[in-house]
């Protein structure tokens, strides 16, 4: 399964924006972060088609969650695939009603991300981080 996980890719293209980390850099970070990442893979039936992670944060300041990462395979990418995993990380957000926030930072020119994330019920806030990326919060 890592193996798997590690051999899935984005395009070209993305890679060259690098709008999102490799799936070694993002494993790589939950090992780090084992307290608060957890790392999800996509399964199209028996086929590895992707990899979500999200950060959840549960202190007595903070309880959120936050998508690290969405990746999709560039052979799946354009089916419903990423769609899905953003609503199965809002439905692991509403199950688990002690976050009271759930986000995701997308870079503004990454019109598809920001696009998909909106579809799921995100909107954008004011907030911009250091390098650029714009924080979408989920509205339920």
């Amino acid at each position: 399964m890592l193996t798997e996980c590690l051999e899935l890719k984005v395009s070209k293209e993305q890679q060259e924006r690098e709008f999102v980390n490799t799936n070694a850099e993002s494993l790589a970070l939950a090992w780090f972060h084992r307290d608060t990442a957890k790392p999800f893979c996509i399964y199209a039936g028996s086929d590895m088609v992707g990899f979500l992670m999200l950060g959840c944060i549960e202190s007595e300041t903070e309880k959120s969650c936050e998508i690290w990462q969405l990746m999709i395979d560039e052979k799946h990418q354009g089916k419903g695939y990423g769609k899905a995993a953003v609503k199965a990380a809002i439905d692991y957000f509403k199950s688990h009603p002690v976050y009271e926030e759930l986000c995701v930072a997308a870079f503004p020119e990454n019109k598809v991300a920001v696009k998909l994330y909106e579809s799921c019920g995100f909107t954008l806030t004011d907030e911009v981080l250091d390098d650029g990326e714009v924080v979408l919060a989920f509205e339920s």
